[in-house]
């Protein structure tokens, strides 16, 4: 990769993340941020060897619970820009806590770098970069690529993700059997059931705003604008018809709406589960809609 191509994946990659919350971090947090580094600097080489389609397979996978929430993202191909949305999507979520936000930036830089295909030696020195000159000059002795395969990885702490009652969780499963009405039956009858058979106003409302709106960077941006000053439950109402109305996939929806709020996803552990209770709501909107 050219220098100038690998600088512009590089600006791609951070924009929007605070990287200034990581540098304050005190010594001892550094230190343990490190580990993390190494984590990730290890999955590069894994997925140089064996494509990163493979890195369940990693002997680092049950590593650490936020690596393991953002790998599936990797082994399951979503998109850059959708991986990217909703890893800045948690880091939203992280305002009150500087350790909690650099622990997930660093995971979150580092796989948009492997999905970039950026080599394990040059992500392993850029995110090594991120915790500073003098963390750095004063606290190690050496800095080498050998730093990241020679110890052990010793990761002591996770983050604490949040869980939300019964009503978020109705509602979600309700968009994901929405987004599947729209890929199966289509617009028209996607439509049909919000006008006549939907029965929470605030998603009905938001839906006929959104899907009115031209498509593409218009309706980003308004979607965008629409997330400034809400709740967690409004923003995962919206994340949720965001995807629903661009024909997600039900991994990336359930994924944006739990970004949206804070909340870990068990998506890979149980992508059947998933899709098997999505699918008994999608049946009763169908049936209501007289296509079964």
């Amino acid at each position: 990769m050219m220098r100038q191509e690998l600088e512009n994946v590089r600006k791609e990659v951070i924009s929007g993340i605070e990287l200034e919350r990581i540098l304050r971090l005190p010594v001892a947090e550094k230190f343990r941020l490190l580990e993390y580094i190494k984590l990730i600097a290890q999955e590069a080489a894994y997925a140089e060897e064996y494509t990163y389609f493979r890195l369940k397979e990693s002997p680092n996978y049950e590593k650490d619970r936020t690596y393991k929430l953002l790998a599936p993202l990797l082994v399951h191909d979503v998109s850059f820009d959708d991986m990217r949305r909703i890893i800045l999507n948690y880091l939203y979520k992280f305002q009150m806590s500087d350790t909690y936000y650099s622990k997930f930036a660093i995971l979150g830089i580092g796989v948009l770098f492997i999905k970039r295909g950026i080599d394990s030696y040059t992500i392993f020195h850029t995110l090594l970069c991120m915790l500073g000159v003098h963390f750095l000059t004063e606290n190690l002795r050496f800095a080498g690529y050998k730093l990241a395969f020679e110890e052990e990885i010793k990761i002591d702490s996770i983050i604490r993700y949040k869980e939300y009652e019964n009503t978020y969780r109705n509602t979600k499963y309700h968009l994901l059997a929405l987004g599947l009405l729209h890929r199966e039956e289509g617009k028209a009858a996607m439509d049909e059931f919000m006008l006549h058979h939907c029965k929470e106003e605030k998603v009905q409302l938001l839906y006929h705003i959104l899907s009115e709106l031209p498509p593409g960077e218009y309706r980003l941006a308004t979607f965008n604008s629409l997330l400034v000053g809400g709740d967690d439950y409004d923003n995962m109402i919206l994340a949720g018809l965001y995807s629903v109305i661009r024909k997600s996939t039900l991994m990336v929806s359930h994924y944006m709406m739990n970004s949206m709020i804070g909340k870990y996803s068990h998506f890979d552990l149980r992508p059947e589960r998933v899709e098997a209770e999505a699918r008994e709501i999608l049946a009763s909107m169908k049936s209501k809609l007289g296509l079964q």
